[in-house]
């Protein structure tokens, strides 16, 4: 070839190289500078022919699993395999780039395809893109009772749900976990997206349950709420109904009495899912009775006082100063 010339139609085709293919001339050894027709010859030079495998001859992993939003790179064992180009058979699950990087874009499967630019051939990769997991732990305080495994996004499902829990004296609540700081109820149907304790609720049966100071005092002709409350600081109590010995002297309208005549009567209280129950005293009075304790040994001394009035106005005296060796009396408190 004439000096500062180019090669035009006059680069050479080799012989063929069994399971090879022809891929260029190059003027180096290391095949990185390629020797085209527009190529022109300034000097004497050696060229090199690269030889590349077919795809169909490549040595690689015909399967992969990613999880979802990750990102995953075909590679070849061997470094001289032909060029390829690459397709997805379902881009809703998975997207390639030419360097045959892939992203997992939604859970299920996929075939990616890869075509030798050169001999034609084709090869196949399956893909499989698994969700995020997330752990779901059942507890009652520290004891575990189920832990799960659950796709991000989605639900334990009912059949996955532990049974009902018992404990004696309490009655099962369901099963709740702590979202933005709040306990919240856990279903079957709760979509979780972090790991997550998940808490047994109880509510304590009447048994075991505070209630209201017996007797119970109540004015004539005046309502007051029965409130039953828990023992366990915090805890909840489950729900009750009232019933009266003779609603004469108290009525009984949901968890509300009223004192209907002077007296006294049993109140049950009992609960709504145990069917447990407990009494105290209510006593319907006209007056209150306001009990001076000396605190020297001696009675107390009660007095009747009339609702709204002061002793004086409900024509009642103080009791007699009280005495105690060594002891001076300051009033009553």
């Amino acid at each position: 070839i004439v000096s500062g010339s180019s090669f035009g139609d006059n680069l050479p085709i080799p012989n063929p190289k069994q399971g090879y293919y022809f891929d260029g001339w190059y003027i180096d050894g290391n095949l990185s500078q390629p020797v085209t027709s527009a190529t022109v010859a300034i000097r004497p030079f050696n060229a090199y022919a690269k030889w590349v495998q077919s795809v169909s001859n490549a040595t690689m992993d015909t399967t992969m699993n990613i999880q979802i939003n990750n990102s995953d790179k075909i590679e070849f064992e061997e470094d001289d395999i032909e060029n390829v180009t690459y397709s997805s058979s379902n881009t809703n699950v998975v997207t390639i780039d030419i360097d045959g990087t892939v992203h997992a874009i939604g859970v299920g499967t996929a075939t990616i395809t890869l075509t030798g630019t050169l001999s034609g051939d084709t090869r196949t990769i399956s893909v499989t893109v698994t969700p995020v997991m997330h752990t779901v732990t059942f507890k009652d305080g520290n004891n575990v009772i189920r832990e799960l495994e659950v796709a991000h996004g989605s639900s334990v499902g009912n059949e996955n749900m532990p049974a009902n829990q018992i404990k004696t004296n309490y009655i099962f609540n369901g099963w709740v976990y702590e979202n933005s700081g709040t306990l919240t109820p856990f279903t079957s149907t709760t979509q979780v997206y972090e790991n997550i304790d998940v808490l047994v609720s109880w509510k304590e049966d009447i048994s075991i349950a505070t209630l209201p100071g017996s007797p119970l005092l109540i004015i004539l002709g005046n309502n007051t709420e029965v409130v039953v409350s828990a023992t366990d600081d915090g805890g909840l109590v489950e729900n009750y109904t009232l019933s009266s010995s003779n609603t004469n002297v108290v009525s009984v309208n949901g968890i509300i009495i009223s004192g209907v005549s002077v007296g006294s009567v049993t109140l049950t209280i009992t609960g709504v899912e145990s069917h447990k129950s407990k009494t105290i005293t209510v006593e319907v009075i006209d007056s209150y009775r306001v009990t001076f304790d000396p605190y020297n040994g001696d009675s107390p001394t009660v007095i009747n006082v009339a609702p709204g009035l002061s002793i004086d106005e409900s024509g009642e005296i103080l009791p007699t100063d009280p005495t105690k060796p060594n002891f001076i009396f300051d009033n009553w408190y």
